[in-house]
């Protein structure tokens, strides 16, 4: 995946993990813009979204709710 853009993404998300891009270290996504980024975690327990990634070269910009790549 390269050269892709995610942009004002609103909504809720059942499960802790909102928001997942995982790429390989053999063809890592390289130039993905991230931006405006508010999912909120309405699941059973109390805890938060969560928005991994791996082997991602990520632009961030705005606002991110979760935390995008940590």
């Amino acid at each position: 995946m390269n050269n892709v853009r995610y942009n004002n993404i609103r909504g809720t998300s059942s499960s802790e993990v909102a928001v997942n891009l995982m790429c390989s270290k053999e063809n890592p996504c390289q130039n993905v813009e991230i931006g405006d980024i508010n999912m909120v975690y309405n699941g059973g327990n109390e805890g938060r979204a969560t928005s991994p990634c791996s082997n991602v070269e990520a632009i961030l910009r705005g606002n991110h709710n979760p935390t995008t790549c940590t």
